[in-house]
């Protein structure tokens, strides 16, 4: 009696491959960046966050993938992150749990600090 085998991966850009056995699914993970290279590209991210919402004022997580190219589930991290350094703020609470964000005085620093530097 045979098993059957089918493997599903969900890859971090939102896209599902399907495959019919554990050794095509090895082959695509192979040629796959490591997921240390895929959390430092999400770091790269801030400056790119800090300089939208710099230009907009205020902005949700949405309208904040939607300018950088991105989806919300990548940017999510970051924007806790930077939260949590105080370089953003969360201004309002929409439906649904909906956050407006917003660059603080310390974000302009570390942008200005980072944008010299490069």
């Amino acid at each position: 009696m045979s098993a059957l085998v089918a493997v599903t991966i969900c890859t971090a850009e939102r896209q599902i491959h399907r495959f019919s056995t554990l050794a095509a699914a090895d082959e695509f993970l192979s040629g796959r960046p490591a997921t240390q290279t895929l959390r430092t590209s999400r770091k790269k991210k801030a400056p790119e966050i800090l300089a939208s919402l710099s230009q907009t004022v205020t902005a949700d997580a949405g309208n904040l993938a939607d300018a950088l190219d991105s989806s919300v589930d990548c940017i999510n991290p970051t924007l806790r992150q930077l939260v949590a350094k105080g370089h953003i703020e969360i201004v309002d609470t929409k439906a649904h749990g909906r956050r407006i964000y917003s660059i603080t005085n310390a974000g302009r620093a570390f942008l200005s600090t980072h944008t010299t530097q490069e």
